[in-house]
Parts: structure tokens; sequence; C-alpha cells
């Protein structure tokens, strides 16, 4: 039959925020002659849809609302003259402000002209680099773009970008094994759970796919300043991302916003709730004068294994192509033949009382500076556990309830461990019931936002605890119920609060004690 025909429909409606695109050519074996294009919108086309034809040749754009013909002289030996038409609603172009820096974007439209001179280099004056990314030959200059796809933008200044061109009716792009960077193919926001995959010729939900292995369940961006990598859920438009494939034939397919998917088996995801046996610890590196990599989890959950788990071991993505950067992971050779041994999330089974696991995390620098290691939350997000973190060059070691952070200065790459041990009700491993009852400490103090309130209780009891400002008012109850025995821990969020000096008061059965704390803002 070949490769020419003389009707394209599409199945569905594409009166989108955006423009459908319908590429043809016209041959012809008139030399140096004017040839006429009628074109003559049925009753099918809505009325409030625009519609633009684009002459390749020139790279003329014309508006068929106002035009029903368009001529052009053919070549002096006739020949073909390719054109494209679009069809749709809202602007043409679409624009969007850049920082200077380091940028991962995307592009909702697919380009009218995709030459990257032409969609970038006319909004940039300066110097500027465009890469995109490979898994055998890493990062590569970009000579053209498309949308859907991932870029690391570079440059020296702020910058308006533009890019006019259609939107594609449902996106489908093939996933290679490893890292990719992808990007919003669409004006607005998709939620990354609403896409499918293909493997082997059976179509899979979301949940399914992540299940079966074939991708990981986390995107990956990046905030320019000393934000860095962050993970989510949803694909915003100019935004790029980075995800991977643990499959070796996989076809990704978003739909456009307002699309809907058909009804595939779905696996729906449990949200997560922290308990004794499933908990997680959240750990942040932050370079004095670079990006920061918020990424790093460890925990447990009741069917993790100590060996890779595709649901909850996820890797850590490719360090950006220039800048001063960060990174934190858990090395694990041979865990995953397609990806990198380097993962930003290790997950293992329940562990119990009593009993011990250790983390291995490696902390990368690609600048000297000063890193500092954070955690928040640990009381609400890891129940009956005691964390202890040891520089493996200094040889220190401490628990993480008793600091909120660590800092050192590195130029390269730094050992360290995290052990955890099981405990239960409070009580942590080998420790004695206290004597008596005391507020133990405040830490830290000063602090900005949150604080650890360590308490000792020699019997179980009810409790109160409040803070009040120096007139006497109470600002805050901190926590009003019953604890065991031994030494609590309680978190007080004080982000409501302004700065200042405060009193915090414990009280038990006639018993009271109190302590200053100082807010910092």
């Amino acid at each position: 039959m070949g490769d020419n025909y003389r009707s394209d429909v599409y199945p569905v409606d594409c009166d989108l925020n955006g423009y459908a695109i319908w590429d043809f050519e016209v041959n012809t074996n008139q030399r140096s002659r004017w040839i006429n294009l009628d074109i003559l919108p049925d009753s099918l086309v809505r009325a409030t849809s625009n519609i633009y034809l684009h002459d390749r040749s020139n790279d003329s754009l014309q508006n068929l609302r106002r035009i029903s013909r368009y001529r052009y002289c053919s070549a002096a030996d006739g020949g073909t003259r390719s054109f494209q038409l679009l069809v749709g609603t809202g602007e043409l172009t679409v624009s969007q402000e850049i920082s200077n820096g380091w940028n991962l974007i995307s592009f909702p439209r697919n380009p009218l002209d995709p030459t990257t001179g032409r969609v970038i280099g006319d909004d940039i004056t300066s110097i500027y680099y465009l890469y995109n990314y490979s898994n055998r030959a890493g990062y590569m200059f970009a000579d053209s773009v498309q949308a859907g796809r991932g870029y690391w933008l570079g440059m020296n200044y702020d910058a308006e970008l533009d890019v006019q061109g259609g939107t594609a009716l449902e996106y489908r792009r093939a996933l290679t094994p490893g890292w990719q960077l992808i990007g919003c193919p669409y004006d607005r926001p998709v939620a990354f759970n609403r896409a499918k995959f293909l493997s082997y010729g059976r179509w899979y939900s979301f949940a399914v796919a992540v299940q079966r292995g074939l991708i990981q369940d986390l995107l990956y961006g990046f905030t320019e300043g000393d934000g860095g990598y962050t993970d989510g859920d949803t694909l915003n438009p100019w935004r790029g991302y980075w995800i991977s494939a643990g499959s070796l034939t996989v076809t990704m397919s978003i739909p456009p916003p307002e699309g809907v998917l058909p009804e595939l088996d779905a696996i729906q995801p449990q949200a997560f709730i922290a308990s004794s046996d499933n908990w997680k610890l959240e750990i942040f590196a932050a370079l004095s004068n670079g990006y920061d990599d918020r990424l790093t989890r460890l925990g447990v959950e009741p069917d993790a294994t100590n060996g890779f788990d595709s649901p909850y071991d996820c890797p850590e993505p490719p360090a950006p192509p220039g800048g001063n950067y960060v990174t934190a992971y858990f090395q694990h050779q041979g865990w995953s033949d397609l990806l990198d041994d380097r993962f930003n999330t290790d997950f293992r089974g329940a562990l119990q009382n009593g009993e011990t696991q250790t983390w291995d995390l490696t902390v990368e620098t690609n600048s000297a500076g000063e890193v500092t290691l954070s955690w928040e939350n640990l009381l609400a997000t890891t129940p009956d556990y005691e964390f202890y973190l040891k520089d493996i060059m200094a040889g220190t070691e401490f628990s993480l309830y008793d600091a909120a952070t660590y800092k050192y200065i590195s130029d390269g790459i730094c050992e360290f461990s995290i052990r955890t041990v099981a405990v239960s009700s409070g009580r942590r491993s080998g420790e004695t019931l206290p004597g008596e009852f005391a507020l133990r400490s405040i830490h830290p103090n000063p602090f900005n936002a949150a604080t650890t309130i360590t308490c000792d209780l020699p019997e179980a009891a009810s409790v109160t605890l409040s803070a009040y400002d120096l007139g006497g008012r109470e600002v805050a109850a901190i926590y009003n119920g019953k604890l065991t025995a031994g030494r609590q821990r309680i978190l007080w969020d004080a982000s409501g609060l302004s700065s200042g000096i405060y009193l915090v008061k414990l009280q038990s059965a006639g018993n009271i004690r109190t302590a200053r704390v100082a807010l910092v803002r």
C-alpha cells in the first residue's frame, strides 16, 4: 500500500488546551507553477478551534480562520513541499521564565521547528548548554527538542523561553533500560500514576508496572539554587524528570490531562502509616556551596527483604551536568543489572525486639565544602527504634535522638554507617529505669521550628507538657496523655510561634519540672 495516505482521522476529540498536528506533503510535477491549497473545515470542527497552516519550507504560519486558500510557487523541478496543519485552542505559543544556572526542563509543545537554535537560541543571547542523556553515552549536546523529553539547560542569565507548536493527543515513548529524562508533554500537570505501560504486547496500569519492576514509582525533579533533586508524582509543564525502567521493552503512554484511561487491572498503592514493622528514616544532605540531596531514605516494610525490592528500593539519579552538588546513597553491587549500584532508598524486613541492622551510607561531593546531615520527625516516622550514626573516618558515633544534625568538611567521599536497634514500649536497648522524674534536655536549643524534649519517668504516668511565654500565658499544649516508664522523647513543633524565650513545663502527679528554650527564626 505504501507510505502515502490521502486521509488521516484522529479517533478522539482534539479540542485540547493545545494543538494537534498533522504532517502532510504536496507533490507535483509542475515546475515553477503556482499551487493552490484550499483548506475547508467541515462541521465537525468546533467554531472555537483555531486552525493554522505551517509551511515548513519558508517557516511561514497562516491563520486559516482568516484565509481559506494558501498559494505557493513550486520549485524549478516541481518536487515535494512539507506542511503542518494545526488544530486546537488556546495560544499557539507558550512561554516560561527560566532562572540562571542549571535547570532540568521540558517543552509542553512539539515545536514547529525543533532545532535547538530556533527554540532556545532566539531567546538566549548569551552562551547556553542544552544536554540530553543516554545510558550508554551519558550527557550529550541536544541539537533538537521534542515534547515529553527532558533536558538539562545551563546558562548564566535568567531568560524567558517560548515554544510554538502542537500537543500530542496521547503521548507515547519507548523507554530504554536504566535512566532517562522525560517531561510533561502537555500545557497542564498530569499525575504520573495515570500513565500506562506496554511490555511484551500487554498494557499494564502504573501500579502493576511498578509491582512488576517495569519502572520505578518516583519521579526526580530538580530545583535550581540550593534545592537539588526532589521526588514527586506529578509531571508539571516545562519541568524535566528522571525516571528509571527495569525492563528491556517498555512503552510508556501518558494521556492528556482530561483524557480517560481504559479499564486496566490495577493494584492500589497503600498509604504509608508508621508502625514498628513499617517505618522510614529520611536523611538530608546539604552542601554549603552547592545543591542539596533530600532523597535518602531507609526503613522497613513487612514484605521487604534485605536484597533488591523493586517497589521500595530506588536508584540514585545521575548527578547534574554542572554545579557543585552532594549526593548520599547506599551502594549495592549486583542489585540490578540494568541500573547503577547506587540507591537512595533501602528498605528491609521488620526487626524483632533487640535485633540490629546496619545501613552503610556514602556521602559524596564534587567540591570542597561543609556538609550538613540532618533528620526530622524521628518520633513520628520511626516508632520503637533507636538509631546511631557513625562517621567511619572520624570514629565517632552518637544517637540520632541526641542531635538533629551532623556537620563535617568534605572534599570527596565520606563513609558512614547507620545502626538501628529495635526496642519495645519506649525502652531503649540496655536502658534501666530512671530513678527520678526529670525534664532531662531540650535539643536543639536554641531551635528553629521544631525541637525534641527528653524526660525521665521512673514509672508509667499521665503527664502534661506545655509551653508558656515570659508573661505566664500558655502558648502551646505540647502533650497531654499517658507515657510508659523510661526515657521518653517528645517532638515539639513550634512553627506557629514567633521568635522569643519560652518556658517549658512538665507536670505529673504533683511533680513539676521547667526549662527555658529559645525559638529563633
